[in-house]
């Protein structure tokens, strides 16, 4: 047996020592540690498809069975921004729906996961930014966690956020995008109007540059960005309590009246100027509202007071508003007991040319005051 035991050892090669095995082992185990760490797992790489032409569409379907038979794989978190596998599919193109409730049921703690990228963004966030954001996704992501709706910068800045993925009119070529604006609004009214977390960040403004684009968009963009505009008045109208509990004392064009002076940084230059003197908006919300017109709000003001009120000059929005219901210019306010001329006279906004040509337009208005 001795001899036996002498001969095992002389086989052992002479560079071979305990040591050298020992170190393979950690070695080894090292490695699988930085790969559970580091490396992601199968699940996530089904979401990544090689970048050489043609592009390879991604199989949801592999994905939704991955899910299920290695629903831990869900878990995973990068390293490096902090998104977890439902921020990943929510990045990628044409999610289905069944794949995104089925990562909502295998790790609902992802809806509550912000990446520590600088954004801070939850799963939520990234559907409304996405530039082909599906309102029956978000809407899925709300049920299942309203609360990050009020997470700032709210979901609401990145659905307008058109800058940032794409341009206008690949975000707007869908009317999705108008549905899920009013998913958000409805989930949180408030931020149509909240700017706390940036002054810059006032939704309104947003829209307004929208409008001074040099380049002319397609009629069903500006369509679909007309009815975001629309959406953004009434909410932004309900969150500062102005309206009644029946709501009927709400027009379009009042409101887009009574907003507050909007600044526009167009071509370098800082300009404050109302709503209403926003050429393509005004044509095409008086083209869709134009019975608003002839309507008196819940002061009992027609548009053409209400116009002559707030300042808005005659070459810049209120021959529109007259042409729209040339009967106003006749008509009295209820609260003041003048007539539009009469009104763009007086005030803070008083504009003489607007007075000139508003009696130009009816000379017989001077004529009850003459003689």
């Amino acid at each position: 047996q001795q001899q036996q035991q002498q001969q095992q050892v002389r086989e052992i090669p002479e560079e071979v020592t305990a040591t050298d095995v020992l170190e393979d082992d950690l070695s080894e185990s090292s490695s699988v540690r930085s790969t559970e760490t580091l490396d992601a797992p199968i699940l996530r790489k089904l979401l990544r498809t090689p970048f050489e032409i043609p592009w390879t569409p991604i199989d949801y379907k592999a994905v939704h069975a991955r899910l299920s038979s290695h629903p831990e794989e869900a878990f995973w978190s990068d390293p490096f921004d902090g998104s977890c596998f439902l921020h990943e599919l929510l990045y990628c193109d044409d999610v289905p729906l069944f794949v995104v409730l089925k990562a909502i049921s295998v790790c609902p703690d992802a809806l509550r996961q912000r990446t520590f990228d600088g954004a801070g963004d939850t799963p939520l966030h990234i559907a409304c930014h996405s530039m082909d954001a599906k309102a029956s996704i978000v809407k899925s992501l709300l049920n299942a966690y309203r609360t990050a709706i009020f997470i700032e910068p709210s979901p609401l800045h990145r659905a307008l956020d058109f800058s940032r993925k794409g341009n206008i009119q690949d975000t707007l070529r869908s009317v999705e995008r108008v549905q899920v604006v009013k998913l958000l609004l409805e989930a949180n009214p408030a931020a149509s109007i909240e700017h706390t977390h940036d002054p810059c960040l006032d939704p309104m403004q947003w829209l307004a540059h929208q409008w001074t684009n040099m380049v002319d968009f397609d009629d069903h963009i500006y369509d679909h960005l007309l009815e975001i505009m629309k959406l953004m008045l009434r909410f932004r109208f309900l969150a500062r309590k102005q309206t009644s509990k029946s709501n009927k004392a709400f027009l379009y064009l009042h409101a887009a009246l009574q907003e507050d002076q909007i600044m526009l940084y167009h071509l370098g230059c800082k300009k404050v100027m109302n709503l209403m003197e926003l050429d393509k908006f005004r044509i095409r919300l008086l083209r869709n509202c134009w019975l608003d017109a002839f309507k008196c709000d819940q002061n009992a003001k027609h548009a053409l007071h209400l116009a002559a009120e707030r300042g808005l000059k005659w070459c810049t929005g209120l021959q529109d508003i007259y042409l729209a219901a040339p009967r106003a210019i006749e008509t009295r306010d209820i609260c003041t007991h003048m007539y539009p001329f009469m009104i763009s006279s007086v005030g803070k906004h008083a504009n003489l040319e607007t007075t000139f040509e508003l009696l130009r337009t009816n000379p017989s208005m001077l004529k009850r005051y003459i003689g």
